[in-house]
């Protein structure tokens, strides 16, 4: 008896097993409907592309941990492509954001020189001199930096604002600048430097904020992109009547959202953060550059004293050694501009303030056109 299997329907002879042809009728279709598929995203994705690049200049991805870190490195790195140097910068927290007009210091200084103000919400001592190091001091050369500390810059006041001492090494940004980059920072940068689509994907996906942007490029809302100089508290006036100590002075930022902001007070160990003045003092001594630090005042009917007990004393204290370790400056200005007229907050000054303190040290810049010899 013959074994041989019968016939099967279908558009080719089955096999000596008898199988049927038809799945491969399938599998053909579906790989033309996969091989369309491919094509149509080829094309969508050349044609978005080609449309991106229309669009004319877009803001790049954030790579640093802030819109005002990005911006302040972004500012940096185009001093140094224009062959230029800035002889003069600052440095600090929001407290030396709002209280250094870098414009109104250097001509109280007599000086006409490039200067800009570097100071960083939410920066503790020893972020801002992470960030300088990273960012600045290579790119712009600077002769000195002027760095304002009030206490809860070192610890020994709790502060609201989030401390970029754990965010500055989680960004892009300062991996790059550092030459610690990995593989995904690698593979992002190679990406975005052959795709817009890649390069400018956070606009990309914000239609609002894309919108605003192509009506009109927006600069940053809440500092000065001339000087660097915080503007928020321009024009604000803390009303004595009304105002409660905060604790440690400091009032929460809106934008501590943005650099991982923490919602409570918080304090770190004194020591470290003043062992970063130092260093940095000591790094930019061994380079013939200054540091001066600023001491810079609080309003004292804000102080909450129960929340700090001596932390401006002891801040006071460390400064001191700070100076006599022989490498920096020191210029004390915490009983200035005690009248309520010069605040916005108890630790940020309103314009008034602003001018006040930028032109006591372009005055005190003015007198000491030297750095210290003993270091």
């Amino acid at each position: 008896m013959d074994a041989t299997p019968g016939a099967v329907l279908g558009d080719a002879p089955a096999d000596a097993a008898g199988g049927h042809p038809a799945a491969r009728v399938r599998g053909r279709r579906n790989r033309s409907v996969v091989a369309w598929a491919l094509v149509c995203t080829a094309v969508l994705f050349l044609v978005a592309e080609v449309g991106v690049r229309s669009l004319g200049t877009l803001p790049p991805n954030r790579t640093w941990p802030d819109v005002e870190s990005q911006f302040k490195a972004e500012h940096a790195a185009s001093v140094r492509a224009e062959g230029l140097r800035e002889p003069l910068v600052f440095a600090g927290s929001s407290v030396s954001d709002a209280a250094f007009d870098p414009e109104r210091v250097t001509e109280a200084a007599g000086l006409d020189v490039p200067s800009f103000n570097y100071a960083q919400e939410g920066s503790l001592a020893s972020s801002t001199a992470m960030f300088l190091d990273a960012a600045v001091l290579d790119d712009v050369q600077p002769d000195i930096v002027v760095m304002g500390v009030y206490p809860g810059d070192i610890g020994a006041a709790p502060t609201n604002a989030a401390s970029l001492v754990d965010e500055l090494p989680r960004s892009r940004g300062y991996r790059r600048a550092t030459g610690s980059q990995n593989l995904a920072d690698r593979i992002e940068e190679a990406a975005s430097s052959r795709s817009a689509l890649v390069a400018h994907r956070e606009i990309l996906r914000n239609p609002y904020r894309l919108a605003q942007w192509l009506r009109s490029a927006p600069g940053p809302e809440f500092f000065d992109a001339d000087t660097g100089a915080l503007t928020r508290h321009r024009a604000r006036s803390i009303d004595p009547a009304l105002a409660s100590p905060a604790p440690g002075g400091a009032d929460p930022s809106p934008d501590d959202e943005a650099i991982g902001g923490v919602g409570h007070d918080t304090t770190v160990p004194i020591a470290p953060q003043v062992a970063a003045i130092e260093d940095l003092a000591a790094r930019l001594a061994a380079q013939d550059r200054r540091l001066v630090v600023v001491e810079l005042p609080v309003l004292d009917s804000a102080w909450d004293e129960a929340s700090s007990p001596d932390g401006r004393e002891r801040t006071h204290d460390e400064l001191v050694g700070v100076e006599r370790a022989g490498c920096a400056e020191r210029l004390d200005l915490r009983s200035e501009i005690q009248d309520p007229q010069y605040w916005s907050d108890g630790v940020h000054v309103n314009a008034a303030g602003t001018a006040a303190i930028s032109e006591a040290v372009g005055e005190w810049l003015a007198d000491h056109p030297d750095p210290p010899a003993d270091c």
